[in-house]
């Protein structure tokens, strides 16, 4: 499928002149993303994966379970609160964490 058509059914958000343009903003994207949770973007990958592996309904009670794993993370407060002081969060790395 073209990009202009992708695009025209809302299937992506942004084009790019180019591709060196595209990989520019794809670049930036990632730093964006790269500086978010590790265990939230982990879970994320893990809620995503699951779609494509256990279709839809089955996804969907996957995904709340995920969603509650990072509720008891200590992330889960650190971001709220690195957001509400603006400054940079200081994220926990272990999975295994628990506030």
């Amino acid at each position: 499928m073209p990009a202009e058509r992708a695009y025209q059914l809302g299937l992506v958000d942004i084009l790019e002149a180019d591709p060196a343009a595209a990989m520019a903003r794809a670049r930036e994207l990632a730093k964006v993303i790269a500086g978010n949770s590790p265990n939230a973007m982990r879970l994320s990958k893990q809620a995503i994966w699951g779609f494509v592996e256990q279709g839809y309904s089955r996804a969907l009670e996957s995904g709340w379970q995920l969603l509650r794993l990072q509720w008891g993370h200590p992330d889960f407060e650190e971001g709220p609160q690195a957001f509400g002081a603006k400054r940079a969060p200081v994220w926990n790395p272990s999975q295994n964490a628990r506030r």
